[in-house]
């Protein structure tokens, strides 16, 4: 578990010496674990991507990083598959997900979570594609995405500039 006491000492070390913590978790299904985590180690950086998996209901999200000014977030969502399921859920809401993104504009940074291997489909065009598929949903009202049926535009979140200077650095 994330909260095994076993942890505590590698835990203190990291809040004590700066060192930031990823963890790639279902926030919905180790809820309680991970908020004992940052409970414990307030001063711990830590960064749950994904959007913490909590866009499906963004307010949980809104929850963590109101309770949490350790936490960090990124925009990305995975494999195609979850690419497009995390387009949709955007393009449904993309005004109140960029009001979030705007109440917490230091929270959110950028990521794809493309992993590159040697198959031939993972090419460089193909990460060229991935990566502005997430700069369109960041950048764009409108988009669309390779991955998704249909000729129907995507809702995106047409950050203004200061906001996506923030993601991007």
């Amino acid at each position: 578990p994330l909260n095994d006491p076993r942890l505590e000492k590698i835990y203190d070390i990291l809040e004590e010496r700066g060192v930031p913590v990823l963890y790639h978790v279902n926030y919905n299904r180790f809820r309680e674990e991970f908020e004992a985590v940052l409970r414990g180690h307030p001063r711990m950086k830590v960064l749950c991507p994904h959007f913490c998996l909590t866009l499906k209901y963004h307010s949980r999200l809104r929850s963590l990083l109101e309770r949490y000014p350790n936490l960090w977030t990124d925009v990305s969502f995975g494999h195609i598959q979850f690419q497009g399921e995390g387009f949709r859920r955007i393009s449904k809401k993309p005004k109140s997900i960029r009001k979030l993104i705007q109440d917490f504009p230091d929270r959110f940074i950028f990521g794809t979570d493309l992993v590159v291997t040697h198959h031939e489909q993972k090419s460089v065009e193909w990460m060229k594609i991935n990566i502005n598929a997430y700069r369109d949903m960041l950048e764009r009202s409108q988009y669309t995405f390779y991955g998704l049926r249909g000729d129907d535009p995507l809702n995106g979140l047409a950050l203004p500039r200061q906001f996506l200077q923030g993601i991007y650095r």
